[in-house]
């Protein structure tokens, strides 16, 4: 009768235990599908002729313009490129909280990311002061540099291995 109540008493912990590993594998399972969920949902949302305009009249500006510059050159196309600079700070965003990766984020907005915070640091920095705020578009900024410090430790590993 011993026996059979440690078998049991056996049985029973295996029972618990594979319930907690199967647990664990669908939470796992469950993250992983939210991340891919919310990716797609990102570029979906990205996917838009205002996105793609902000993209065109963004490329079309010099460099460093202050963010008179920017309207006077731009006029109405001024929106686009708000609505660009808005999308990538919520990439930022979801970048900070690890809902998407990095390494992900690099793979669909390392050139707009860069281009964007190339052109329009002096314009943000501007929108900045006259807020007296740090806050706007900070994201976009925390984007941007995440972004350049992993393409510079990637560059410094593959010139490591060569």
């Amino acid at each position: 009768m011993s026996d059979l109540a440690s078998l049991l008493n056996i049985v029973s912990a295996l029972a618990v235990l594979a319930g907690l590993v199967f647990a664990g594998v669908q939470l796992r399972e469950m993250q992983r599908q939210r991340t891919a969920d919310s990716v797609l949902q990102l570029m979906q949302s990205l996917r838009t002729p205002e996105f793609a305009d902000g993209m065109m009249a963004l490329f079309e500006l010099p460099d460093d313009l202050s963010w008179k510059d920017v309207q006077a050159k731009l006029g109405p196309r001024t929106v686009n490129v708000v609505a660009l600079m808005l999308s990538l700070e919520s990439v930022g965003i979801l970048v900070k909280k690890r809902e998407v990766s990095l390494e992900l984020a690099c793979d669909f907005f390392y050139g707009p990311t860069q281009m964007a915070w190339r052109k329009l640091h002096r314009a943000i920095r501007e929108i900045r002061a006259e807020a007296r705020m740090q806050s706007p578009l900070e994201y976009l900024q925390y984007l941007a540099e995440a972004m350049q410090r992993q393409k510079n430790s990637h560059s410094r590993v593959k010139a490591e291995a060569k």
